[in-house]
């Protein structure tokens, strides 16, 4: 483990962090600036999720790697965006890539979602960090995957004040949208 090697060359615990944090940057730079996403926001999501530990897993939630994909975040991919993927159908949640991969397609798909009904795009980052961790059908509505249809969070308070949708999100997601925003302001500065 590469952490372990860190702390036997005594290097100081800010070499430590820096090296984790940056780890992954020609990544987010790679897939940001392929799918239109600000690499800094990609970086600061991942630091929020799994804290840039490729082998994390929140045993809750089932979610694993890097970007924290569940297994029904990559259903919801391979069947809302199929021809986004090209050749690769298996996904492979502790491979970095295939993380952030995963990420800017979900954030390409939700942000372009909710760009095409929302009025007040300054709260477009707000609903597009809801939709990755509250999930696809739950913010947005659709199918099911059982073929139901369920009308999303956002079809009912999309162009209403951002509070009312605060509200409906949970503690939870209100302070991991948050700590998003927070984390990519200290990136910018």
């Amino acid at each position: 483990m590469i952490l372990n090697v860190i702390k036997l060359k005594n290097y100081p615990p800010t070499t430590i962090k820096s090296l984790n944090e940056n780890k992954y940057d020609d990544l987010f730079h790679k897939y940001g600036e392929e799918y239109g996403i600000d690499w800094l926001f990609l970086k600061s999501q991942v630091k929020c999720e799994s804290n840039f530990n490729h082998k994390a897993v929140n045993k809750k939630t089932g979610a694993k790697g890097l970007c924290q994909i569940t297994d029904n975040m990559w259903d919801d991919i391979t069947r809302l965006m199929p021809g986004r993927l090209g050749r690769k159908k298996n996904f492979h949640p502790f491979k970095p890539s295939n993380s952030i991969l995963a990420q800017c397609l979900y954030l390409e798909y939700s942000f372009k979602r909710i760009d095409d009904v929302l009025i007040n795009k300054s709260n477009l980052m707000d609903w597009t960090l809801a939709t990755y961790k509250l999930g696809i059908v739950r913010v947005l509505g659709g199918r099911t995957k059982s073929g139901r249809y369920v009308k999303g969070i956002f079809e009912r308070l999309a162009n209403k004040p951002i509070e009312d949708a605060w509200i409906t999100f949970g503690m939870p997601t209100f302070d991991y949208i948050a700590d998003v925003i927070e984390t990519r302001d200290k990136y910018k500065n």
